[in-house]
């Protein structure tokens, strides 16, 4: 008998450790940390011409790029941005050859390189559908005030432009004020959302004027499923709306001061960051020049008297963020600069009701740490692979503004973190049962845990019904005898 109890006691608390071991791999899943996957001194491009090249290094232009934006598109292939703040940047947009180690001018040299009739000025956000195939290319235009602000819309897969749309000075944006930033993208309604941060191009005579833009194509979804590589836009049939002009949730907070690596080179600046649910129901951005995060169900810039009173303040983030995205999981991810981490907030917190979310909050709740790591300086740009992995361009931004870089060290990182989720610009995702590798994984996991849990009710059952018995018997065996 006292072996029969030694085994049950030894077996219970055998399988309980394993309910235990199990439940909380089920329960929590972080997200491993990662190494840059690229790292550069300075960004080296592949030259037209040889007399170009000579000229880049010789004359240490190297020295005026610096890395921006970031995304991949269907196959896997990654784009960066290279804004021209500085003067000789020779490609403004360009794609990575990670053989080589050297960027492409893209689309083309000649519409990279600002010089021919036609060509980027100088591009910081885009954004790629990788189910469409599609580049959303936003062009800052001549940043001293000149004009030549634009978006053009080309198709990676047929090489070509779906369509090209210049703004309009003095109502859709504006040559002394506008900064056009990021640019997201809802792909079931073909409407797409841009952040003006209203940088002044004389901060002396012009007050911050940033707004967000919308644009609506105007496309035929018949022509969308049938051909949609045969498609031309007409920049004339693009409808553009501004909203939120100079309103104070995107506006620069006058008493918030950036505490970073040379953060005091960087000026006060307002919408940066901007993200789309993958419902494509709610926006949420942030100045730049702030730590509030805020948002708004989309569906109010369809009442323009109402826009202005629906921004929803969610709270304070404790640190200032330059990119934003969300995820088809409906998770939003955020840098965040004066911590040099990366956090996750669950967007279905908030985005359930426009109603839900009116009420300001201290902080914002329920943040989570994806990465904190102190290589990683100013995270810049986000982007979600149809892999499942958050890709993060790391830029040192403070730093190269302050022209403060040493160039004989690796100054500039792309990082990628395995998450498990896709872009917002996909839709949600279906909350049916998956199975890809994580997910059978977790399957796995929440299986073996029931198993267990079923096998501990059945020994435990075993153990006390025999025990019992033996109680029993030795009762029996006290009052009446062994011979009973």
């Amino acid at each position: 008998f006292v072996q029969i109890h030694t085994m049950c006691q030894i077996t219970f608390l055998a399988l309980l450790v394993l309910f235990v071991h199990f439940h909380s791999f089920t329960c929590s899943a972080p997200i491993p940390s990662a190494s840059p996957t690229h790292s550069f001194k300075f960004i080296e491009f592949l030259f037209e011409t040889s007399e170009e090249k000579d000229n880049y290094y010789k004359n240490e232009y190297f020295k005026n790029v610096v890395p921006a934006g970031i995304k991949l598109d269907g196959k896997g292939e990654i784009y960066a941005s290279f804004p021209r703040w500085k003067p000789h940047v020779p490609y403004t947009l360009a794609k990575f050859n990670p053989h080589s180690q050297l960027f492409e001018p893209y689309p083309s040299f000649s519409l990279a390189n600002g010089v021919a009739n036609g060509s980027l000025h100088s591009v910081l956000g885009f954004e790629i559908d990788p189910a469409r195939e599609w580049m959303y290319i936003l062009d800052q235009g001549k940043l001293d005030g000149s004009g030549g602000m634009k978006l053009l819309i080309w198709d990676i897969a047929a090489n070509q432009s779906v369509s090209e749309y210049s703004f309009k000075d003095g109502n859709e944006v504006f040559n002394d004020n506008s900064f056009l930033n990021d640019v997201v993208v809802d792909s079931k309604h073909n409407v797409l959302y841009i952040s003006d941060s209203g940088k002044p191009v004389n901060e002396q005579t012009h007050k911050p004027r940033p707004a967000l833009i919308r644009i609506k194509l105007n496309l035929n979804q018949n022509d969308l499923d049938h051909d949609p590589a045969s498609i031309v836009i007409d920049p004339s049939q693009l409808q553009v709306d501004r909203f939120l002009d100079s309103h104070p949730s995107v506006l620069p907070d006058g008493n918030y001061t950036l505490n970073c690596d040379h953060c005091d080179s960087v000026t006060a600046t307002g919408v940066d960051g901007i993200a789309l649910s993958c419902d494509f129901k709610t926006i949420f951005w942030t100045p730049l020049t702030s730590s509030k995060l805020y948002a708004i169900n989309t569906v109010f810039f369809d009442y323009p008297d109402y826009v202005d009173e629906m921004v929803a303040e969610l709270g304070d983030k404790g640190s200032a963020s330059d990119g934003f995205i969300c995820s088809n999981s409906q998770n939003l991810f955020m840098t965040m600069l004066e911590t040099n981490s990366l956090v996750m907030f669950d967007e279905n917190l908030v985005a359930q009701s426009i109603i839900d979310i009116l009420d300001k909050k201290e902080k914002v709740p329920h943040l989570t740490t994806v990465s904190g790591d102190d290589t990683i300086k100013w995270p810049d740009t986000l982007s979600i692979d149809t892999d499942g992995n958050l890709w993060v361009m790391s830029n040192n931004l403070g730093k190269f503004l302050a022209g403060a870089m040493d160039f004989s060290e690796e100054n500039f990182h792309i990082y990628k973190y395995a998450i498990g989720e896709k872009s917002y610009i996909l839709g949600c995702e279906d909350k049916g049962l998956r199975f890809g590798i994580p997910e059978i994984a977790v399957t796995s996991a929440g299986g073996g845990m029931y198993v267990i849990g079923i096998v501990i009710i059945l020994v435990s059952t075993w153990c006390w019904r025999i025990i019992r018995k033996r109680r029993k018997h030795e009762k029996t065996v006290k009052y009446f005898g062994a011979n009973e």
